[in-house]
């Protein structure tokens, strides 16, 4: 028994020494990510600064490993770097926070994530660190300086890969510091130089390509000296290296760190960086488990500095606020850890900085301090926020409602009408079934402005719309965005075929709806023709396929309600002859 002991103490042990814990922060959002002791699998966590603050809520399970200090957050998006230089952004779309204990944001909403790859950084470079802006990602990365640095790959929305500058290597000369150079050099099509040993370089995404800043002129080469960079959030990012005991940053001249209005520096012949160093402020400095170099982080315009005083029994960290060459003391945060066992990082948190450590699987501890040198929150839990486990199932379940509602719509008004081939049918000659074509051009222009309508109220992009449609994976608060487009969609071409027999979309493109004698349809008709469209705009919509295959071209609505979409006879013959005579 005690041999079994011992070694399940053991396994355990190894497992929480191996995970390995990510923190990013900037004020308005925590993002956590947890490598698991498989090294394979990671869990992503969440917290807004309005969410209650004992709970981190779960966004999602990957599988991957994240590349050291491949992780970094600004205005609500959440940038990371694989091992394998993969670049993929997760942006919080909806509300002011996550789900919470209580299912929703307290201002907005339950949060909705949007996933996205995006350009990998060039094939040939390791990460060092990874800043991120309100204009994008910035990575400090290390060139082995191989001849023929590879073509930069461009992974598209598509997840296909593409390669920037046809297949000439990319150009890694003309950003080497100082005054030399643009400054901001686009890698693609030109051949690169023979370099000597290792070369860092300074990237920043644009678009769907990694360009090269200019580095200082005096930035120290190899890897002996710790590096890192840091976002104001704004702007551009600052340099940090340490060396001994002696911390150095470096600021691009004519930019206020955190300024809302950062001057255009990458439209100057070059860049210029104004050197402070702060000595004895590198002494003990940590970010973590195994870390030996520090991470300041900003909060607001000012830069922050944790400095480990103690790690026996607990984590002692001694935080500091560098300004004018100076690091001046602001107070003491405390973890209940062995700093070299279990994982741990700093981070903002809101006005606050905040230490983080995980503890076991689900369960993290932390503390804050303000910058007046308050410790606002002593060590206290953070809690993984319990996720109604149906969450994950709402759209197969709002799918299969749909589906079987149909199911049941369609036998009931088959048995009435004899089966689909048992409608007769009987237009007059003016009158023609109208092209399923020009339908779905309707409904488009019928759908469009209820969309942009939607994505105006509710501050979404195309992509935050697509993640609240019914039908997709999330919980019921999530999808509010998308079932009120649909409301909406639903109201105005009910209304509108109710009194006129034509909806926006149906009087741009010609056609109107009819009984099946071609005769305007009465006021139920309208509405059991209408209460219906929202079924069919359920993903993967599976009701759209039933013109295709009626012989009256009548979708669900249709059938309920023995009505059939047409357009003029005269119009769609002068259009066939006037197609046939070009064609002559």
């Amino acid at each position: 028994m005690a041999v079994v002991a011992l070694a399940l103490l053991t396994t355990a042990a190894i497992a929480r020494a191996g995970a390995t814990l990510d923190a990013a922060g900037d004020g308005r959002d925590l993002w956590i990510v947890q490598r698991e002791a498989d090294g394979q699998s990671l869990g992503i966590f969440h917290r807004a600064w309005t969410d209650p603050a004992d709970v981190l809520t779960p966004v999602r399970r990957d599988s991957g490993r994240i590349a050291p200090r491949g992780m970094a957050t600004s205005g609500g998006t959440l940038w990371l770097v694989y091992d394998s230089l993969m670049v993929q952004s997760l942006r919080r779309e909806v509300g002011t926070g996550g789900a919470g204990t209580g299912g929703a944001g307290q201002a907005g909403g339950e949060a909705v994530f949007v996933g996205k790859v995006e350009a990998s950084l060039p094939r040939g470079v390791s990460l060092v660190s990874l800043a991120a802006t309100a204009d994008g990602p910035w990575a400090l990365v290390r060139d082995a300086g191989s001849a023929k640095p590879q073509a930069l790959p461009e992974t598209r929305g598509d997840g296909k890969e593409t390669v920037t500058g046809s297949d000439k290597p990319h150009a890694l000369e003309g950003a080497r510091g100082g005054s030399e150079g643009t400054g901001d050099e686009k890698l693609g099509g030109v051949e690169g130089e023979k370099l000597g040993g290792d070369v860092d370089r300074l990237l920043r995404l644009r678009g769907m390509s990694w360009v090269e800043v200019a580095l200082p002129t005096d930035w120290p080469a190899g890897g002996e000296v710790g590096k890192d960079l840091v976002s104001p959030g704004n702007g551009w990012p600052v340099l940090v290296t340490r060396g001994g005991t002696e911390l150095v940053v470096y600021r691009p001249v004519g930019e206020i760190a955190g300024s809302a209005k950062p001057q255009a520096l990458d439209e100057k012949p070059g860049v210029e960086w104004r050197r402070e160093v702060y000595p004895g402020a590198g002494a003990g400095a940590g970010t973590g488990a195994g870390a030996d170099d520090p991470r300041p982080i900003f909060i607001g315009n000012q830069l922050i500095f944790g400095r480990v005083v103690g790690e026996a029994d607990e984590l002692r960290l001694a935080v500091e606020l560098l300004r004018d060459g100076k690091a001046l003391p602001l107070g003491e945060l405390t973890l209940p850890i062995n700093a070299k066992a279990s994982p741990w990082t700093l981070v903002p948190s809101g006005q606050l900085a905040a230490a983080v450590a995980w503890l076991d699987k689900g369960k993290w501890t932390w503390s804050r301090l303000s910058l007046t040198g308050q410790v606002v929150t002593p060590a206290s839990p953070l809690l993984e926020a319990k996720v109604d486990p149906m969450a994950k199932w709402s759209g197969q379940i709002v799918l299969l409602v749909v589906l079987v509602a149909a199911t049941l719509i369609m036998f009931v008004f088959w048995r009435r009408d004899g089966g689909p081939m048992g409608v007769k049918l009987s237009l007059p000659k003016e009158l023609a079934l109208a092209d399923l074509g020009t339908r779905a051009l309707a409904g488009l222009i019928d759908l469009a402005p209820c969309v942009l309508a939607g994505m105006f109220v509710y501050g979404l992009n195309w992509r935050g719309m697509i993640a609240a449609w019914p039908g997709g994976p999330g919980s019921l608060w999530a999808i509010v965005p998308g079932a009120a487009v649909m409301g909406i969609f639903v109201l105005h071409t009910t209304l509108s075929e109710m009194f006129t027999g034509r909806s926006l979309g149906k009087m741009v493109m010609g056609l109107r709806v009819t009984d099946l004698s071609g005769k305007p349809i009465n006021i139920w008709m309208a509405l059991g023709r209408g209460l219906t469209k929202a079924l069919d705009l359920i993903p993967p919509f599976p009701l759209l396929l039933l013109p295709l295959i009626n012989p009256h071209r009548q979708r669900l609505g249709d059938l309920v309600a023995r009505t059939v979409v047409v357009s003029d006879a005269v119009e769609k013959k002068a259009k066939d002859e006037g197609g046939a005579g070009d064609d002559e």
